[in-house]
């Protein structure tokens, strides 16, 4: 069952020959010589629309490498809401395999806002900006909260740099950041309306969305966001009438409905969808990469 589930993604069919050929070559230099895969090796992703540059012994550079996406029906719901014009903000923005997608889509009179304390992946947050020639996307070098502090973080899982987190009482932190509100980063600024937040913080993300009060009552964004719990998405529905989906490769199911499927051992994403508004179509893989090609010949020619 779960290699038949596994066969029907739509980033699996999208390219096969070409993943097999990756896959393979991937588990030989595993076996053969795994030093090589700490290397940062520089590979297209996205369709061939956009550059990468990562090692692929991390678990999204490997996601990138082979499937072109990380995470896709999360990755074209972001580019499908991120509209031309407007801004994306990016919450633990990573390497910025999302926030490159989104900067694509909003075109050069959008911004996109990505938020990301960790210096490494900032660093190659900001390499990837540089590497794909975006010039309207905005790095912050602090976290979200609700509140102005000094929190401690760590780093729990040498495989995948994408699981930083607030240090737990009595573990050891790997460094320490500062944090603001969402409404006080942007308080003045000429920012265009917020189409889409993306939060991904390991279980902080209602202290993200508290303190973007504000906005989300001003702009009504659409919140993609990870369910580390379910203060997060309570919240949306009780402060601000947002309905909450489930991101699925086959569409957007009924959070209310899939609550007690839950799989413990990894944390679904939801959309929450603003009142009045609805869940868009969720493309396939090749709709996004074809309309990103596009965006980029067409800002190339310019």
């Amino acid at each position: 069952m779960a290699l038949a589930s596994y066969l029907t993604r739509h980033d699996i069919r999208a390219a096969p020959a070409r993943l097999i050929g990756r896959r393979l070559g991937l588990e030989v230099a595993r076996r053969l010589n795994p030093a090589r895969l700490s290397r940062e090796r520089t590979f297209p992703f996205a369709g061939g629309a956009l550059t990468a540059r990562m090692p692929l012994d991390d678990t999204i550079g490997r996601a990138l490498y082979l499937y072109d996406v990380y995470e896709w029906p999360t990755a074209l719901t972001l580019a499908t809401l991120a509209r031309t014009g407007t801004t994306c903000v990016d919450v633990g923005a990573h390497v910025g395999s999302y926030a490159v997608l989104a900067a694509v889509t909003v075109g050069s009179e959008g911004r996109v806002l990505a938020f990301e304390p960790d210096a490494a992946n900032r660093a190659r947050l900001e390499g990837h900006v540089r590497l794909n020639d975006l010039s309207n996307v905005v790095v912050h070098d602090h976290g979200l909260s609700d509140t102005e502090s000094e929190v401690a973080m760590v780093r729990p899982v040498a495989s995948n740099s994408g699981m930083t987190r607030l240090a737990l009482p009595g573990e050891t932190p790997d460094f320490s950041m500062g944090v603001r509100r969402l409404d006080d980063v942007l308080d003045g600024d000429e920012t265009p309306p917020v189409s889409v937040m993306k939060i991904d913080v390991e279980g902080a993300e209602v202290a993200v969305v508290r303190g973007a009060a504000d906005l989300i009552a001003r702009d009504q964004p659409y919140v993609v966001f990870e369910e580390n719990d379910a203060a997060c998405g309570a919240h949306l529905a009780d402060a601000h009438g947002y309905r909450l989906y489930r991101i699925t490769q086959d569409g957007y199911v009924d959070r209310a409905s899939t609550a007690a499927q839950r799989d413990d051992a990894m944390a679904p994403n939801v959309l929450a969808v603003p009142p009045g508004a609805s869940p868009p179509q969720l493309p396939r893989p090749a709709q996004i990469w074809d309309r990103l090609r596009q965006d980029r010949t067409g800002a190339r020619s310019r």
